[in-house]
C-alpha cells in the first residue's frame, strides 16, 4: 500500500494479500503419519520375542543332569557343554524367529497393519528380536534357582510382561507412562528388550533413515551375545555331587 496507493481499490488483490496460501507449505518430518494402533502392535512383537525366550530356557533346563532325567543322559555324552548349549541356541533361535515371522504375517495380512513397503526389513527386525530373546532365555534357563522349568518360566513372563508395560503395550495410560520413563530415563529404552524392540520397529516405520533401525537391531544382537557368553560362563562352571 506505501509503494502503491492504487492497489486498495482491487479488491482481488487485498484479497490475495491478506490470503496465507503461497506463504506456508505443509511437510511432514517422518515417512508416514504416526498412528497409535502401529506403535500398539510393535510393542506387542517386542512382547512376543520375550516370551520365546522360554524355548530356550526349558531346553537348557533339560540340559541340566541335576534336573531332568535326559540332562543326566546327555551329560555323561561325549558332546561338550559348550555344544550341547550351542546347538540349543541356534536352534530356540530358528523357533524364535519363526514365531516372530508368524506374528509379523499376521499382523500384516489379517490385521492389515502397513508396514511402510518395508517388510523385508521387518522380518530382519524379528530376527534380531528372536536372538535376544534367545540370548535371555539362554541365560535365565543357567541360573540356579529351584522350582526347575516352573520358576524359570515365571521369571521370563514376569520380566517380559513388566518391559511390556513400560514399552507402552497396555492402551493409553501405559503409552503415556513409557513416554514420560523414556523422557526421564533414556538409558532405559536400551536396557529394556521390549522397548527396545518396539522403538526399533517404529524408527524403521517412521523414517528414512534407516541408521537408528540399524543401531537398535545391533544393539539386540549384541544382547543376545553378552547373554549367550554370560550363560557359556555359567553352565561350563557348573558341578553336580552325584547324577
Amino acid at each position: 500500500a506505501q509503494d502503491n496507493p492504487a492497489a486498495l481499490a482491487d479488491p482481488e488483490a487485498v484479497a490475495r494479500a491478506l490470503s496465507l496460501e503461497g506463504g506456508t507449505r505443509r511437510v511432514s518430518l517422518t515417512r508416514t503419519t504416526p498412528d497409535g494402533t502401529v506403535i500398539y502392535y510393535y510393542a506387542l512383537f517386542g512382547l512376543v520375542a520375550m516370551m520365546s525366550a522360554e524355548f530356550a530356557a526349558l531346553s537348557v533346563v533339560d540340559l541340566q543332569p541335576n534336573l531332568s532325567g535326559l540332562g543326566a543322559r546327555r551329560c555323561v555324552g561325549g558332546l561338550s557343554k559348550t555344544a550341547s548349549l550351542a546347538g540349543i541356541f541356534v536352534g530356540s533361535w530358528l523357533v524364535s524367529f519363526a514365531s516372530m515371522t508368524i506374528a509379523i504375517g499376521y499382523v500384516r495380512l489379517v490385521v492389515g497393519v502397513d508396514f511402510g513397503g518395508r517388510e523385508g526389513l521387518c522380518l530382519v527386525g524379528g530376527a534380531a528380536s528372536a536372538l535376544a530373546a534367545t540370548g535371555l532365555g539362554l541365560f535365565v534357563g543357567t541360573l540356579s534357582v529351584k522350582g526347575g522349568k516352573a520358576s524359570k518360566s515365571g521369571i521370563l513372563t514376569g520380566f517380559a510382561t513388566t518391559c511390556a508395560l513400560f514399552a507402552g503395550l497396555y492402551g493409553e495410560p501405559a503409552m503415556a507412562l513409557a513416554d514420560d520413563v523414556a523422557r526421564a530415563c533414556p538409558a532405559e529404552c536400551w536396557f529394556n528388550p521390549v522397548k527396545l524392540i518396539c522403538d526399533m520397529f517404529n524408527r524403521l516405520y517412521f523414517f528414512e533413515d534407516l541408521g537408528p533401525f540399524a543401531v537398535r537391531a545391533g544393539a539386540l544382537v549384541l544382547m543376545a551375545l553378552v547373554f549367550a557368553a554370560v550363560a557359556t560362563l555359567i553352565f561350563e562352571r557348573s558341578r553336580y555331587e552325584h547324577l
